[in-house]
């Protein structure tokens, strides 16, 4: 998100960083710390207007922090998962994202488990589990009021 945020309105698609799979669990946490903070300091020094690019829209500074703590706090879910742990995150960090990237997501629900829902990765009362998603990762002032769809 540092790179696509710092290009502006460019899709850098050359650029395709990863994690290699033969790191320890230990290499991939300094690898996450260290791109979160790369990813912070970008974002922190960014002109409120700065666009950057993101296929489900051209993003914000803000819409960056809140796609970054989404991957962050959904991935960490799914490894919680795979390894049988429950993860449960203070509630104002999903309320946070949710309001940011979900604003059609209402205020009374379970920040946590309304994040997964958004995310795809479970069923809530009423609803069941998303198969497509997406992100309103567009300044606020520009939501139209609708559920973002994905990009055809």
């Amino acid at each position: 998100y540092a790179i696509d945020l710092t290009a502006g309105g460019t899709d850098l698609s050359a650029v395709d960083p990863h994690v290699k799979t033969d790191g320890t669990p230990a290499d991939v946490v300094d690898t996450l710390r260290t791109l979160s903070t790369l990813a912070a300091t970008v974002i922190e020094n960014a002109a409120p207007l700065q666009r950057g690019f993101h296929p489900m829209g051209a993003a914000d500074p803000s819409g960056f922090a809140a796609m970054a703590c989404d991957e962050i706090l959904v991935h960490t879910y799914d490894a919680a998962e795979g390894l049988g742990l429950d993860l449960k995150p203070p509630k104002h960090l999903p309320r946070l994202v949710l309001n940011r990237l979900f604003p059609w997501v209402a205020e009374d629900e379970d920040p946590w488990r309304a994040l997964l829902w958004a995310n795809g990765r479970i069923a809530i009362e009423g609803r069941e589990r998303l198969a497509a998603w997406a992100w309103h990762c567009a300044p606020l002032e520009l939501w139209d009021g609708t559920i973002a769809t994905r990009p055809q």
